[in-house]
């Protein structure tokens, strides 16, 4: 009579057993329009100390299988495509299904701006300018200040009258 009753009790155990403490995760990257893409996602749980990288497949489909039960972390990174995360809850044995949609990521463009030498004496308060015989003589020459061609012969002539 007693091994009939043990019986029951294994048999009424079992179903225990079958509980698995892992999970499953099926996980697909989408790009805007919704088509597949071709992803590295990279899978935390803190709590499992769980860190593990997969890589989807050409349509965005990817299946993690024997996950410790958890909140995961879903981090996604693709070339022209912003990251992305998501938070997921593998609570079972149950196939949890998650879809992640990519972002295109913003144009970036930068300006360096660099200061020259000043063309201002820092030191000279006042504002005169003041050109010296050797600089008139010599664009003169070259035919650059007409106007200072005039100043100068009107010097040479008050020279000479003098």
């Amino acid at each position: 009579m007693r091994w009939p009753l043990h019986l029951v009790w294994i048999l009424l155990a079992l179903p225990v057993f079958g509980q698995g403490h892992s999970g499953e995760l099926h996980l697909r990257i989408e790009d805007p329009q919704g088509a597949g893409v071709r992803a590295t996602v990279e899978l935390v749980c803190e709590a499992a100390d769980f860190r593990n990288t997969f890589v989807t497949d050409d349509s965005g489909s990817l299946v993690a299988r024997r996950l410790p039960l958890g909140v995961y972390r879903a981090q996604v990174q693709q070339t022209g495509f912003s990251p992305a995360s998501i938070d997921i809850e593998v609570r079972s044995a149950i196939p949890v299904h998650s879809v992640i949609k990519l972002s295109l990521a913003s144009v970036r463009t930068s300006v360096t701006v660099e200061a020259d030498s000043t063309l201002l004496d820092p030191r000279r308060v006042n504002s005169a300018n003041e050109i010296g015989s050797t600089t008139i003589e010599t664009h003169s020459q070259a035919g650059c200040m007409k106007g200072m061609q005039y100043c100068t012969r009107a010097a040479r002539n008050t020279r000479r009258s003098s």
